[in-house]
């Protein structure tokens, strides 16, 4: 049998299990294991593991100390299918994939809830592993769930007797059924650990939306991506109950005016929850029928935002009422404690006025997001000004970030015109594909 060094380790290739042809690779340790101390490269294991050789013999257990045989587990976990092949393997290799396997799963439809749910049933341990739960199909053709099977199925996993008490995130998309009392309260117990709820393109009333949010005690950030507010005849059912009162930290809500009375009902329930004093970081792309609404939810928080990102839709036929609006209930200056603040389109006038109304003292970062066509049109005389003022002395970091890919023409343009941030050496300035990148990459690392 062929064999192959990676540092102090020999792997020797290779095993599969009975009456499945699947291959794996068995692990020789040196003779001083389990105590002895090993040094790898992450990108040679994961070639290594992935070099396959078909085999025909009997699996026996492969005796790896488990931080390492979790340590394969995590270089395999982009690749579903060869995780699945490696918990194919033997038992100990079995219980470390397991974790790997079901820690974010993704229900699309029907079929793959009853096959989760089977296999919760039939394996209870199996309800631990999961951290995050993903229900929809965004890349479906017709991605929206219209029947109860969403609510049927969070009933039914709220009802196991061995509950998902590890549970972080839920995540749901293109969920457009109606919501009763039931399911809300069932939620309400048996998913009570979820901290993260995301909801995309879903269809809820108002007061669907605030008992939803309000049926985890624990959750602390809140999505909203495209939603709309539908009725369908559900002011005919009974009252929604809102359990608890969310204290979250984090709000993301990107509304191109389909949330409507939603969003109102929305900010005013956080508002009237102590989400009013714990939320530091918030992040809103509106159209015009939420402007009112946004400013005076940000007034109400006052000192308590940290971190801002504002930007707003722009359509011809509303832009002049959005303006209208904008300068009359939207002023920053009561969110004194702001850390960071993110603005879009830092050519349009109105983006600019807001940029002049800051008035934070702990400011440290500015991040200004471009369309490339709006930087090389518009007028930024006034920008460079502002950004340029004794109030904003303290502000360490001012990001220039423009939408595509990579353009070696945008950044020397960006230099010139802000050139007097790039001589203090705070000016950075990057496409939006790289920022998004890197974002993704230091969530996966944190998780």
């Amino acid at each position: 049998m062929a064999a192959t060094h990676c540092g102090p380790l020999k792997v020797v290739a290779t095993h599969c299990t009975a009456r499945l042809k699947i291959t794996t690779l068995n692990w020789t340790l040196p003779a001083n294991a389990p105590n002895a101390q090993y040094s790898y490269n992450g990108k040679e294991l994961l070639q290594l593991l992935r070099s396959t050789v078909v085999s025909h013999e009997y699996s026996q257990r492969l005796c790896l100390p488990p931080e390492l045989e979790d340590l394969i587990m995590k270089c395999l976990s982009d690749d579903l299918a060869a995780l699945r092949c490696a918990s194919l393997t033997c038992r100990s290799w079995l219980a470390a994939a397991r974790p790997y396997i079901f820690r974010y799963p993704r229900v699309h439809n029907e079929k793959t809830m009853r096959l989760l749910l089977s296999a919760l049933r039939s394996s209870p341990m199996i309800s631990n592993c999961i951290r995050a739960l993903r229900i929809g199909n965004p890349k479906a053709s017709d991605p929206f769930i219209r029947n109860n099977s969403v609510t049927q199925f969070l009933s039914l996993l709220s009802d196991l007797q061995n509950p998902l008490k590890n549970l972080l995130s839920l995540d749901m998309f293109g969920v457009v059924e109606s919501w009763d009392a039931k399911v809300v309260k069932k939620m309400s117990t048996g998913l009570s650990s979820v901290a993260s709820l995301s909801l995309g393109r879903c269809g809820v009333s108002p007061d669907e939306l605030c008992a939803v949010l309000c049926a985890f005690p624990n959750v602390r950030h809140v999505k909203l991506e495209y939603c709309a507010t539908v009725f369908n005849g559900r002011l005919k059912h009974a009252a929604l109950p809102t359990l608890h009162s969310p204290a979250l930290t984090s709000l993301e809500v990107d509304d191109k005016n389909t949330l409507k009375d939603g969003m109102e009902a929305l900010l005013d329930c956080l508002l009237g929850s102590p989400s009013r004093h714990t939320l530091r970081s918030v992040k809103l792309m509106i159209g015009e029928e939420s402007v009112q609404s946004v400013g005076e939810f940000l007034w109400a928080l006052g000192e308590h935002l940290e971190n801002l990102e504002l930007g707003f839709w722009l359509h011809i036929d509303t832009i002049v009422q959005l303006c209208s609006k904008a300068v009359r209930y939207v002023d920053l200056s009561h969110n004194t404690a702001l850390q960071t603040l993110t603005l879009h389109d830092p050519s349009f006038p109105l983006t600019q006025t807001l940029l002049m109304q800051v008035a934070a003292p702990h400011l440290t970062m500015i991040t200004l997001r471009w369309a490339p066509k709006a930087f090389l049109c518009a007028s930024r005389a006034l920008l460079v000004g502002v950004l340029n003022a004794e109030k904003f002395r303290k502000v360490k970091s001012v990001r220039c970030v423009y939408d595509g890919g990579f353009d070696e023409g945008m950044e020397p343009k960006m230099r010139r015109v802000f050139k007097e941030l790039d001589e203090k050496g705070i000016l950075s300035i990057a496409p939006k594909i790289i920022v998004g990148i890197l974002v993704r990459l230091l969530t996966a690392v944190a998780n």
